[in-house]
Parts: C-alpha cells; sequence; structure tokens
C-alpha cells in the first residue's frame, strides 16, 4: 500500500495541478483591499474610469475590462501604476510605513 500512495504523489500531473490550484487563490493584497474599498463605495466602473480621466486631464485610460476583472477575481497581480489611479478615483490614498 505505501508503494502505490508514493506513485500517486511523485505523479507529475498531480504536482503540476495542486500547484495551479495555489497559485490561483493567490492574490495581490493590495488588489484585494482595493477591491473592497470600491465595492462600499458603490461607484461603477464608470464612474470610476470619469473620475481618472478627470483626475488626469484625459491623460490616463485604464479599460473596463481591467476594473471589472479585479473585481470577478481574474486577476492576480496588478499594475502597481493602475492600482494608484483606481485607489485615488476611489477617494484613497497609498502611503507607505515603516513598520
Amino acid at each position: 500500500m505505501a508503494l502505490t500512495s508514493i506513485k500517486s504523489t511523485k505523479n507529475l500531473y498531480y504536482f503540476d495541478r495542486v500547484k495551479r490550484h495555489r497559485w490561483r487563490d493567490e492574490h495581490d493584497q493590495s488588489m484585494v483591499e482595493l477591491v473592497d474599498l470600491v465595492v462600499q463605495s458603490g461607484m461603477t466602473i464608470g464612474e470610476i474610469q470619469e473620475r481618472i480621466l478627470d483626475m488626469s486631464d484625459n491623460q490616463v485610460h485604464i479599460s473596463y475590462s481591467t476594473i471589472a476583472n479585479w473585481l470577478d477575481g481574474k486577476t492576480r497581480r496588478p499594475q502597481n501604476f493602475t492600482l494608484n489611479w483606481v485607489w485615488a478615483a476611489v477617494g484613497y490614498a497609498r502611503k507607505w510605513e515603516r513598520y
């Protein structure tokens, strides 16, 4: 019986499947916090886009699908630039603190 369990754990497909499952559950903590703030704000994605355009004098455009993918959990590692603009649009600023 010990041999069968060793064989099954050494199966590369098994390890790959476990690795993908763990990777899927890992999201950037900053994005998770931002998604909570977006939901709490009650703003629509279109309103966030408009606010970003107003704040940047029409220089920065973040696509609808980018923000929608965050809210749906499809994005794991968003770009810092995008996070900062959406944070500002929702009314918050990121602050680095020494701990």
